[in-house]
């Protein structure tokens, strides 16, 4: 009779474990790491903390800044991602589990030209989510007219950002002008470059599937009447 008890007590407390809500996490995607230093180019992916970073249109880099020459954006010594010339990085969870944007660090850029157009850039982030619907917001990385030498890292973050950044597929991040109030309509003219670091995501908890959890209730339910059974003998 222990012995049913104690299987039962055992199965039971598995179940409630296992229908238990797993948390959802945090994490920073801050391009750390001598295995992610490399030249990306278009369709080229790395991926690191639970997610997978996939390289569109132009060619990217992950390095320090030394890499970056004159350029380098400055306030920042750690490894980030470059990318350069109107190029973009996609965000995806491993899992394909939806995900929500917190904040990230960004810079801009120069080109290491006299002849480079005056422009006030900003990043987007581009979103798209679970249901299809997409939606983003550009951040202010200021003007390209200090060509030669380097931008600061600005940090973007809080609720009125990104609030609704939430239950995402899919994002992205790239450049775009801001001329006579108008966004993403004035060509970048290859001053679409920027730094990207300390991309703060949150991955949503996954949800046992309908079937899973009828199994082990149906099971937690047979051991029971076996256990009512041994006890009436």
């Amino acid at each position: 009779m222990f012995k049913g008890f104690s299987r039962l007590a055992t199965c039971a407390a598995f179940v409630a474990a296992t229908l238990a809500p797993i948390a959802a996490h945090a994490v920073i995607v801050d391009f750390e790491g001598d295995d992610l230093t490399n030249l990306y180019f278009p369709g080229d992916s790395f991926e690191q903390n639970g997610f997978l970073m996939t390289q569109g249109f132009d060619a990217g880099t992950v390095d320090v800044g030394a890499g970056l020459g004159a350029a380098a954006p400055t306030n920042n010594d750690t490894q980030f991602y470059t990318n350069t010339n109107d190029g973009e990085l996609i965000f995806t969870s491993l899992g394909g589990l939806p995900f929500s944007l917190n904040g990230f660090d960004a810079a801009f850029v120069p080109l290491l030209s006299s002849h480079a157009a005056a422009q006030v850039i900003g990043i987007v982030a581009f979103a798209t989510a679970m249901d299809g619907s997409q939606f983003g917001t550009i951040f202010g990385l200021g003007d390209t007219t200090k060509t030669g030498s380097g931008s600061p890292f600005f940090t973007f973050s809080g609720a009125a950002d990104f609030g609704g950044f939430t239950n995402l597929k899919t994002l992205e991040f790239f450049t775009c002008a801001v001329a006579n109030g108008q966004v993403c309509v004035t060509p970048t003219q290859n001053n679409g470059q920027f730094a990207l670091d300390n991309v703060n995501l949150t991955i949503a908890a996954p949800v046992p599937e309908p079937e899973t959890t009828a199994l082990m209730a149906l099971g937690l339910m047979v051991l029971t009447v076996v256990s009512r059974r041994r006890r009436s003998r």
